[in-house]
């Protein structure tokens, strides 16, 4: 039985054909992971336009874009169910198919010179395409971004990573005490280096950790009632720094930054929900 290609299938296929040459009947046969199966024609097309070694990864030339426009032209009959390998194999120099339908998603998309990281939600049937895709054993995000059109590789694996991952823990309910302790342990080590301590929680981003610590488990932190001359040191560093809490609550020791954007708006006069997220949307990282 035949299933997607998976790294080690990859690999294995591209021994295979080192050892054995393009004899893919004989590949065939010795193609077996976990009772799954590849055909003759499979093993020789994921080969050919997938894994050799020899294809081309570099960075792509004016010529070979205005080829691949060309080719496109030549091909995409119906822009549906375009003939990838066939426009592949017209470009003059060999590409495996993903990357060649990711470039040409990059020069087909729409361009927004400032554009804001993550400005178009992710969809629930993109989320299930991704899953999908990921499911298989390691990734390509190259390949994954091609199945996911306007999404970049980048894109995918931060969302994957950081949204998606069945893996991670999420909420505040999730950090145990002993969770904290150690997380103040390890900042009080190594500082912020918020990277290096997530590899001391399974499951946690390095902004998991850094958003525990600042507005829960640190120490310094405050509870105290907020006078009047806390309150005219909030507004006279959100006039300086709107809308970026992280930087006022440099300036407010021993208040979080959930405390300090909290109290903000308990001081202003009502507006409307939507027009607070549009605002807070539009907070620097």
């Amino acid at each position: 039985m035949a299933m997607a290609w998976t790294s080690a299938a990859d690999d294995r296929l591209v021994a295979l054909v080192a050892a054995l040459g393009p004899r893919w009947s004989t590949i065939s046969e010795r193609m077996e992971i976990e009772g799954h199966h590849w055909s003759r024609k499979q093993c020789r097309e994921r080969y050919v336009h997938h894994v050799d070694p020899t294809l081309t990864t570099s960075a792509w030339s004016d010529d070979e874009d205005a080829a691949l426009r060309r080719a496109y032209a030549q091909f995409a009959v119906d822009p549906a169910k375009v003939p990838w390998t066939l426009v592949a194999a017209a470009l003059p120099r060999r590409r495996s198919v993903e990357h060649v339908r990711y470039r040409w998603q990059q020069m087909t998309r729409p361009r927004c010179a400032k554009r804001k990281r993550n400005q178009v939600p992710w969809s629930e049937s993109e989320d299930a395409t991704l899953a999908q895709l990921v499911a298989r054993d390691a990734p390509s995000w190259l390949h994954v971004a091609a199945n996911l059109p306007g999404r970049t590789d980048l894109q995918c694996r931060q969302h994957w990573n950081q949204v998606l991952q069945p893996t991670l823990k999420k909420g505040k309910n999730t950090w145990s005490p002993e969770d904290d302790a150690l997380l103040r342990a390890k900042v009080a080590e190594l500082g912020s280096a918020w990277t290096e301590i997530a590899k001391s929680f399974p499951g946690r981003l390095g902004k998991q950790c850094r958003e525990r610590y600042r507005n829960h488990a640190d120490p310094s932190l405050t509870k105290a009632p907020w006078t009047s001359q806390d309150d005219d040191a909030l507004q006279a560093a959100y006039t300086t720094y709107p809308q970026q809490w992280a930087r006022i609550a440099e300036l407010l020791p021993g208040r979080s930054e959930n405390a300090i954007k909290n109290h903000w708006y308990a001081l202003q006069p009502a507006q409307p929900a939507a027009r607070r997220t549009r605002a807070d949307s539009r907070t620097p990282p």
